[in-house]
């Protein structure tokens, strides 16, 4: 038996040897991109190499244990007691790392990462069944799709939910926090490098709970710019905004002039026709009280080439919008909201 533990501890050290190793010599996580997330990816690494010794502890006796009394009679071995100095050692070393973990980075970690403070910069994140929408109050910029945050710079997210209980998590940020509805929770962070979703795919804002059908797809890209960047973007989204035409009460002549009725989640139609070379319109009615709505554009059946994008709206209420002139060819609309909404777009 002594022979068989001394074997078991020599292949335990040399498991644990290895991969501690590894865990210090190659880099298995994910890069940090806010201040908040080098405290947690410190805090998991620490956790990391505490615990290797233990999970090689495991694979060690059961390897050990298959290897070497593989084949022989069945029934149970005898009995081992819980007695003695290595008992005792094991409950001293597990106890001691136990309260080690809950200072460091326990204790000491969470505060770093929850704590607020004087922010530069607020924006509001409300979850809905399918999307994210982000707002500025700071410029008067609402219902957008896509987090922009300029680098170096402290940021308060306000987060909360507009119908079901969903999760707010930005993997390159190492930030997760659930959206209630009726509750505001909040995000403090400050970014630390530019990055976007198109060379990062970790720089998304993800759903992270299970909320429904199009769980799967609630997710809007998140973008980290310079201050001049970020500001150039404020101008142009607020001058999209302050320059947007007001349609007329009637079309223009030669204009196509579609409808569209969106109640219970859904079109009431899934064809549309119109013309090419003539300018078209769009109305649509949310007969959806308080649930956001809208229509745009693709290319593709897969909804990857926008083509427009119409601005999202609450109901019940009407929007018309108006696209330029399309050539002939098969086109696609939906909700962005809720991708299930959708259907063709004929121009003959």
């Amino acid at each position: 038996m002594k022979r068989d533990i001394v074997l078991c501890a020599a292949l335990w050290v040399a498991l644990t040897v290895v991969g501690e190793t590894l865990a210090v010599r190659y880099e298995f996580q994910p890069p940090a991109l806010s201040d908040r997330a080098e405290h947690i990816r410190e805090a998991f690494h620490v956790l990391t190499l505490l615990g290797i010794p233990v999970f090689t502890l495991v694979v060690a006796a059961l390897a050990y244990s298959v290897l070497r009394f593989r084949g022989e009679a069945d029934g149970d071995g005898p009995p081992l007691l819980g007695r003695g100095p290595v008992p005792l050692a094991w409950l001293a070393v597990t106890s001691a790392l136990a309260v080690m973990v809950m200072i460091y980075p326990g204790l000491t970690g969470i505060p770093k990462v929850v704590r607020g403070g004087e922010a530069d910069l607020m924006v509001q994140v409300q979850a809905v069944q399918w999307t994210w929408l982000v707002n500025y109050p700071d410029y008067g910029l609402s219902n957008l799709q896509e987090l922009v945050l300029p680098v170096g710079r402290d940021v308060h997210i306000e987060v909360t939910s507009l119908d079901v209980v969903h999760s707010f998590w930005v993997p390159a940020f190492m930030t997760k926090v659930d959206a209630i509805p009726g509750t505001t929770n909040h995000v403090h962070l400050r970014p630390t490098a530019t990055a976007s979703y198109e060379t990062e795919p970790l720089m998304r804002l993800q759903c992270a709970e299970l909320c429904g059908l199009s769980h799967a797809r609630m997710q809007i890209p998140v973008r980290v710019v310079t201050e001049e960047e970020f500001q150039r973007w404020v101008a142009e989204r607020r001058q999209r905004a302050v320059v947007s035409p007001t349609p007329a009460p009637t079309p223009a002549p030669g204009t196509s002039t579609l409808s569209l009725v969106a109640r219970n989640s859904r079109f009431d139609k899934a064809e549309l026709e119109a013309a090419a070379g003539q300018p078209l319109t769009i109305e649509l009615e949310n007969q959806d009280a308080g649930v956001p709505h809208n229509v745009s554009l693709y290319r593709d059946k897969d909804f990857r080439g926008v083509l427009f994008r119409g601005e999202l709206f609450p109901g019940p209420a009407t929007k018309t919008y108006r696209v330029g002139p399309l050539q002939k060819g098969t086109y696609y609309f939906r909700c962005d909201v809720h991708p299930d909404m959708k259907g063709t777009l004929s121009i003959r």
